[in-house]
C-alpha cells in the first residue's frame, strides 16, 4: 500500500476517533469558545499527527517493540524483492495477475473519489458565486452601527465573512436588533473561516461521515456562541426564544452551507443551551483528555510505520523489481545502542541493484534443499556496524537449516556497507533482507514446469551477464527500444518486466512477459530482448547452465 493511501487512512481514522471523543466529553458543556478551539484543532491535528517521527523513542520501549513484532507478523505478505531471480514463471504470472486486479480496484476507487471531489468543489463555487451575486444586487446601509446589505430578495438573514444580508422590513425593531447582534457576532469572530475550512476538508474526505458530523458540530457551536452573545448584550431571553420559534416556523427548510443563517440549526438544541446552567469551570480540565488521545494516535501511527518497514511493506512507493530494505526488530543493547531506525539508513555499496546482483552472483542453492524440494523465504537479520561491517547475522524467519545457513553465509560475504547515520553520527543499525528460494516443480493446479533436463535454473553460482556488463545492457536498451506510437498518443507508460532464458551457449530464448503494462509496450520490450547478442552464460559447478533471467524495461514519456 502506498504512502498516500496509508496517510489518507490515518487521517480518516483520526476524524472518527476525534468525533467520538468530542461527542462523549464535550457536547453538553457551555464552554463554547473552548469547544470552537477544540473543533478547529481536531481538523488540523488529523492531518498533522501522522508526520512526527517517534521511532527512536519507540525502539527503546520493549513493550512497544513486542507490539511491532505482533503487528508486523499480521501484516506480513510476500515482499516485492528479488523474486525475479528466483521465482518460477508460473508463480510470477499469478502474482502479476493478482497485482493487476488490485491496481484496477484502486483505480476505480480513485475515479469515484475524484468525481465526488469535483462535484463538491463545483457546489462550493456555486454557493460562493450566489453570495457574490446577491451582494451586487444589495444596497449597503448602517443599522445600529452595523454595516449590512439590504435586499427584498433575502428571505432570511445570514452572514458570510464580513457581509451581513437582511431585509429589515420583515422584522420589528427588537427582533431586528437581536438578529443584527447575532449576525455581527459571526462576523466579528470570523466564524466563516471555520466553516470554509470544514467545507474544504469535507470535500477532501467526502466519503467519511465523521467529517460531515464534525462540520455540523462546528455550525451548531457557532450558533450557541452567537446566541450567548445576544443574551450578554442585555436582550430578554424569553422574547429571543419566541423570535427563534417564529422564524423557525416561517423558514422550516433553511439549510446552512457556506454561510451562517440566523435560524437554521435545530431549534430545540439552541433553546436548551440558552436555558442551560453554566458548566462549572473545573470541568474545563476534561479538555486535557485530548492530549493522551493525540499521543495515542501518534504512537499507533509510528508503530504502523515501523511494522510495515519490518515486513517490507514500506509506506514509500517501491520499485517492484528492486530489493526493498527493511529495518528489523531491535536487539538487546550492547556497547552502543543498536537502532531500528536512523535518519540515514545503511546502504549496500552501489545501492539496491548492486545488492541484488551480489546475491545473484553469490548464492548457491544447497544441494540437500534442491534434492528435497525445499523452498521458501528466509529473512536474515544483521547489524551494520559504524564502520560498515556486518555482525550478528541470524535467521529472523527460518525455512530450513540449509537455506538459512546459505543465506547467512552470503550476507557475511558482503563488502562493507555505508553505515547508517543518526543526528549526523555513524550508528549501529539492525537491518533485514528477505531472500526467496524457489524451485520449479508441480503446482497445486496440477501443471508441471519443464523437466530437469530442459528446465532453466533460477539461481546459479555465477549468474549470466550481458557482454560489457550492466552499463552496456542499459545502453543497448536505450539505443534500440522504439517507443510505440500508439502508446505515445495515449500517454501510456510504465515498467514492463520481461522474462527469458539465457542458454548454455549464451543465446536468449523463451521470451515472455512477467509484468504487463500495455500490449504495445509488451511487444516492443519482447522484440528488443529477442535481438540481444549472446550473453556470458551462467555457471554452476564450473559448467555453463541454462538460467531464467528477468529484466525490467522502463517506458517513460
Amino acid at each position: 500500500m502506498s504512502a498516500a493511501w496509508i496517510y489518507f487512512l490515518k487521517i480518516n481514522l483520526a476524524f472518527a476517533v476525534f468525533y467520538l471523543v468530542y461527542k462523549l466529553l464535550f457536547r453538553n458543556d457551555t464552554f463554547f469558545q473552548l469547544r470552537r478551539i477544540t473543533l478547529l484543532a481536531i481538523l488540523l491535528l488529523a492531518f498533522i499527527y501522522p508526520f512526527p517521527d517517534l521511532n527512536g523513542w519507540i525502539s527503546e520501549k520493549p513493550a512497544l517493540n513486542e507490539f511491532v513484532v505482533t503487528y508486523s507478523s499480521w501484516l506480513d505478505t510476500p515482499q516485492p524483492i528479488d523474486e525475479i531471480a528466483y521465482v518460477s514463471t508460473l508463480e510470477a504470472n499469478e502474482e502479476v495477475a493478482a497485482t493487476n486486479w488490485k491496481e484496477t480496484g484502486r483505480m476505480i476507487l480513485l475515479i469515484i473519489y475524484v468525481i465526488g471531489v469535483v462535484l463538491l468543489v463545483f457546489r462550493c463555487l456555486a454557493e460562493i458565486l450566489s453570495v457574490v451575486r446577491t451582494r451586487r444586487r444589495c444596497r449597503q446601509e448602517v443599522l445600529a452601527d452595523i454595516r449590512v446589505h439590504i435586499s427584498e430578495e433575502i428571505e432570511e438573514p445570514y452572514s458570510f465573512f464580513d457581509w451581513i444580508f437582511i431585509d429589515p422590513k420583515k422584522y420589528n425593531n427588537q427582533t431586528l436588533r437581536e438578529i443584527l447582534l447575532h449576525e455581527h457576532t459571526h462576523v466579528r469572530q470570523f466564524h466563516s473561516f471555520d466553516i470554509v475550512l470544514a467545507e474544504c476538508i469535507s470535500v477532501i474526505c467526502w466519503f467519511n461521515p465523521f467529517v460531515w458530523l464534525l462540520k455540523k458540530e462546528i455550525g451548531i457551536n457557532h450558533e450557541y456562541i452567537a446566541d450567548q452573545s445576544v443574551m450578554l448584550s442585555g436582550c430578554n431571553k424569553k422574547n429571543y426564544q419566541y423570535h427563534l420559534i417564529g422564524m423557525e416556523h416561517d423558514h422550516p427548510l433553511a439549510a446552512a452551507n457556506l454561510y451562517n443563517y440566523f435560524s437554521v440549526l435545530p431549534l430545540k438544541k439552541r433553546i436548551s443551551m440558552l436555558n442551560k446552567k453554566r458548566t462549572n469551570r473545573v470541568r474545563t480540565l476534561k479538555y486535557l483528555a485530548l492530549i493522551p488521545i493525540v499521543a495515542g494516535l501518534l504512537i499507533v501511527s509510528n508503530l504502523d510505520a515501523m511494522a510495515r518497514m519490518v515486513t517490507g511493506e514500506s509506506t514509500e512507493p517501491v520499485m517492484t523489481e528492486e530489493i526493498v530494505a527493511a529495518t528489523s526488530l531491535p536487539i538487546q543493547q550492547q556497547e552502543d545502542p543498536i537502532l531500528t531506525m536512523a535518519d540515514i539508513m545503511p546502504k549496500f555499496p552501489g545501492g539496491d541493484k548492486e545488492l541484488l546482483k551480489f546475491l545473484n552472483n553469490t548464492i548457491s542453492y544447497p544441494q540437500i534443499a534442491h534434492e528435497n524440494d525445499i523452498e521458501g523465504r528466509v529473512v536474515i537479520s544483521f547489524v551494520v556496524e559504524k564502520d560498515g561491517s556486518i555482525t550478528n547475522p541470524e535467521a529472523v524467519k527460518s525455512v530450513d537449516p540449509s537455506l538459512d545457513e546459505e543465506a547467512m553465509r552470503v550476507i557475511m560475504l558482503s563488502p562493507k556497507w555505508t553505515p547508517g547515520q543518526d543526528k549526523g553520527k555513524a550508528v549501529r543499525v539492525k537491518y533485514t533482507i528477505p531472500i526467496q528460494f524457489s524451485l520449479g516443480k508441480k503446482t497445486d493446479s496440477g501443471l508441471n514446469t519443464p523437466s530437469p533436463k530442459s528446465d532453466a535454473l533460477r539461481v546459479a553460482e555465477k549468474m549470466p551477464q550481458y557482454p560489457g556488463g550492466e552499463q552496456a545492457l542499459l545502453k543497448y536498451l536505450t539505443d534500440n527500444v522504439k517507443y510505440p506510437q500508439i502508446a505515445k498518443d495515449n500517454g501510456i507508460k510504465g515498467r514492463v518486466v520481461v522474462s527469458f532464458i539465457v542458454e548454455e551457449d549464451g543465446s536468449v530464448s523463451s521470451v515472455e512477459i512477467l509484468k504487463s503494462v500495455d500490449p504495445s509496450l509488451d511487444k516492443e520490450a519482447m522484440r528488443v530482448v529477442g535481438t540481444f547478442p549472446k550473453w556470458t552464460p551462467a555457471l554452476s559447478e564450473g559448467k555453463p547452465v541454462r538460467v531464467r533471467y528477468a529484466l525490467p524495461v522502463q517506458f517513460s514519456l
